[in-house]
C-alpha cells in the first residue's frame, strides 16, 4: 500500500512539473526575478553608430565594445571589466549584458536561425522557457536557456539581415528584472548620438 501511495505521489509531482513547464512555455508565467527592477535607474544611454542601435543601462556601470571582434559585441558590467575578464563568472549580486550582433544572410524565420545556432554550438542551451515579444520595434524572443548548468535569459531580435543577440544574467541575479526593464529600452534607427551616450 505505501509502495503504490508513494507511485500515486510520484506521478502527481511529474505531472505538476510537466504542466508548469507548458505554462512557462507558453509565456504565461516568465517570471524572471524580482531583484532591483525599477530601483536602479537607467540613465546612461549607450549608441551604436556602426549597427544604428540604442540602448539604456545604469550609469555606473562599466561599458567594453569591440567592434572589431567576432559578434561585434559590447557588454555592460556592475563592475570594471577588461578583456581578460570577459569570460569570467560573475556573482548573484553582479551582472554582465552582452549584445553580439550576428549574420542572418539568408534571412531565416528566427527560429529556424536560432536552431540553426544551437546545432552548431557544441554545449547547445536547453530552453527551458520562452516568450515572443517586441523588442525595439521587431518581433522578438526571449528564451530561458540553460547553458552550462546556468539558466539565463537571452533575447533574440532580427532586422536587417542580421540577429541581435543579448545575454543576460542569470535568472537568479538581483538584476534579471533589471535585464528585462533594459531590453524595454532597446531601439533600432539611431540618426544620431545623445551628448550623454556613449558610442562604438
Amino acid at each position: 500500500m505505501r509502495r503504490r501511495r508513494k507511485h500515486i505521489l510520484l506521478l502527481a509531482a511529474v505531472l505538476l512539473a510537466a504542466f508548469a513547464g507548458l505554462v512557462t512555455a507558453a509565456g504565461r508565467d516568465f517570471s524572471y526575478g524580482s531583484g532591483t527592477g525599477g530601483f536602479v535607474k537607467l540613465d546612461g544611454e549607450y549608441v551604436s553608430t556602426s549597427f544604428g542601435f540604442s540602448i539604456r543601462y545604469p550609469l555606473g556601470w562599466s561599458v567594453l565594445a569591440n567592434e572589431e571582434e567576432v559578434g561585434n559585441h559590447v557588454t555592460f558590467s556592475s563592475r570594471p571589466l577588461d578583456d581578460s575578464k570577459m569570460e569570467q563568472l560573475i556573482s548573484p549580486d553582479e551582472a554582465k549584458i552582452a549584445i553580439y550582433v550576428l549574420p542572418n544572410q539568408n534571412s531565416q524565420n528566427l527560429d529556424d536561425w536560432i536552431h540553426e545556432l544551437d546545432a552548431r554550438d557544441p554545449y547547445p542551451p536547453v530552453i527551458e522557457s520562452l516568450e515572443r515579444r517586441v523588442i525595439g520595434g521587431q518581433e522578438a524572443r526571449v528564451n530561458i536557456e540553460n547553458i552550462l548548468g546556468t539558466n539565463s535569459a537571452v533575447a533574440y531580435i532580427p532586422y536587417r539581415g542580421k540577429v541581435y543577440l543579448i545575454m543576460g544574467p542569470p535568472i537568479e541575479s538581483v538584476y534579471a528584472s533589471l535585464f528585462l526593464e533594459m531590453l524595454g529600452t532597446f531601439q533600432f534607427e539611431v540618426a544620431s548620438a545623445d551628448v550623454n551616450a556613449s558610442s562604438f
